[in-house]
């Protein structure tokens, strides 16, 4: 996976701008033409016995069992075990280990069940207000019958609104407090967001079926007019046509996930083996080309291909090759196939930053757009770049790095027993809760930085006689004054796009959000004593 997008990363910045069609990108950047997901040994076995039909299966898999611990493989090849089961059933029904895998077949069926019925009354919460609900993802699989409810493993439930409803969505799912301005981010900046119930159930609420549809309304428009109604535990809600299905489960398979996201193929495998006759190919090259998706769905379904002889029609690739691809979509592709805390290149993240600026001051050029550069790769060539694109530069650094410990150390040597009481008044009033604020320093290069500070309450004990002990989380070179709410912030390193303003909702602690101004300022106040 780094490979592939390291061999890559040059070719970016010197033909991206030139391309025109799929076909031409792929032709001028062969190595990501036959990419594939980086697989274990361990998942490539797994796969192997549950996707394909090879003449060595059955000593294949009981080698493979022989040598592993299936109580301690990743969750990935864990997600597979109710096939495994299926698989084994009918390959060595005597096998020492099917019943363990049947068990695990009977706990899926029933956390699903218990998933599906609460995401019921969910669903009729919404619709009671007149908020339409669209099944997505693996609820979709179940209910158009690739799947049975026991076969296909769910942490979650991922279900569409209209984009329009979020805000009064929120307000009937949670009981969080937010603003105006918290439900315009969400709406503008992120395609969707997870619910939790007091059972720890997930819930995937979204209002944009792809991160690639924000921003613009009108690519949800395809997937609400094809969807399909149907009885989901009782209740009327929509489900998506199997090509919309497979498009989804492509697009957002092929990418880099934290947990192992494999079970994207066999997935895709049951909607074309049980619904190859209901895939329209032509809807499908229509919408990669309306989400700006047609390369990571032809790496996908090339795969597909490819390692388990999908029957994907030649035809498909040729159309999907002519599909115009936009400077975004093209520069964007290797991203998207690097784990997702991977700091990229310059080379490779410069063209992806110069777009998404462009795209965001065409959309409102009102609003002043703050870039993130990450301190460890920061070079002055970067400011000068975003400013030349009409963008505010921010460096900043997660933590303490070590060039400045002897600063921060003299600075909290000379000033920090003046925070004590402010600290302590603060906290006797919100017990156990983290406080965050900032101050200015001069740094080692002698330019002023914004050294941001947090500090815990103790959970017991006399508030009156805690030494807090303050935690650096963040410098910056950003102004101590909060960014105005409507800016739009840019990670440089791996281009999230957000507004400031920390929520419950948003959760962006430590990406420049506002801080606790009233213990900023009296931070200050005893620092300047």
């Amino acid at each position: 996976m780094h490979g592939a997008a390291g061999l890559v990363r040059h070719r970016v910045e010197r033909v991206v701008f030139v391309m025109t069609t799929a076909a031409e990108f792929f032709a001028a950047c062969p190595e990501l033409a036959n990419y594939a997901p980086p697989l274990t040994s361990d998942q490539e076995v797994a796969l192997d016995l549950v996707c394909s039909d090879r003449e060595d299966a059955l000593p294949r898999l009981q080698e493979w069992l022989a040598a592993v611990d299936v109580r301690n493989l990743d969750d990935g090849v864990n997600r597979l075990f109710p096939f495994l089961s299926e698989r084994l059933s009918e390959l060595d029904p005597k096998h020492p280990l099917l019943p363990f895998f049947r068990g695990n077949c009977r706990k899926t069926f029933y956390t699903n069940n218990l998933l599906f019925r609460r995401a019921a009354q969910k669903f009729a919460a919404l619709q009671a207000k007149g908020i339409p609900v669209l099944i997505l993802k693996g609820a979709a699989l179940i209910d158009s019958h690739a799947y049975r409810v026991g076969l296909r493993p769910m942490a979650d439930i991922d279900f569409l609104i209209p984009t329009e409803d979020v805000g009064r969505a929120l307000e009937i799912l949670t009981s969080l407090n937010f603003d105006r301005l918290a439900v315009e981010s969400l709406r503008d900046f992120k395609h969707g967001h997870t619910i939790y119930d007091d059972l720890g159930f997930q819930y995937d609420l979204h209002w944009h079926v792809l991160p690639q549809c924000c921003g613009y309304a009108d690519r949800n428009a395809p997937f609400w007019q094809a969807a399909e109604a149907t009885s989901f535990h009782g209740v009327e809600v929509l489900c998506l046509r199997p090509t919309d299905s497979l498009f989804l489960v492509c697009v957002h398979g092929i990418q880099w996930n934290p947990v192992p996201p494999i079970r994207w193929i066999p997935d895709s495998l049951a909607l074309l083996e049980k619904g190859s006759d209901q895939i329209e190919w032509s809807r499908l090259v229509r919408q990669a080309a309306a989400t700006e998706t047609t390369l990571l769905i032809t790496l996908a379904l090339r795969y597909l291909h490819t390692r388990f002889q999908a029957p994907i029609p030649e035809q498909v690739f040729t159309d999907l090759g002519h599909n115009t691809v936009s400077d975004l979509e093209a520069a964007s592709l290797p991203l998207a196939l690097v784990p997702w805390g991977h700091r990229v290149p310059w080379t490779q993240a410069e063209p992806v930053l110069r777009e998404q600026v462009r795209l965001h001051a065409a959309r409102d050029p009102t609003r002043p757009i703050f870039v993130l550069l990450p301190w460890e790769s920061w070079t002055p060539e970067q400011t000068r770049a975003c400013e030349s694109i009409g963008a505010v530069p921010i460096v900043r650094a997660n933590g303490l790095p070590a060039a400045w410990q002897s600063t921060v150390q003299g600075y909290l040597a000379q000033h920090a027993s003046a925070w004590v009481s402010t600290l302590r008044a603060h906290c006797a009033r919100n017990p156990r809760e983290s406080v965050t604020f900032a101050v200015r320093l001069v740094g080692p290069d002698h330019n002023e930085w914004r050294v941001v500070f947090r500090t815990t309450p103790p959970a017991t004990g006399d508030i009156q006689q805690w030494s807090p002990h303050l935690e650096v989380i963040s410098i910056d070179n950003a102004p101590l004054e909060a960014i105005p709410r409507d800016a739009i912030q840019i990670e440089g390193g791996r281009f999230t796009v957000m507004r400031p303003g920390t929520t419950a909702l948003t959760n962006a602690e430590g990406v420049l959000t506002h801080y606790n101004q009233q213990i900023a300022t009296a931070a200050l106040r005893a620092s300047r004593a």
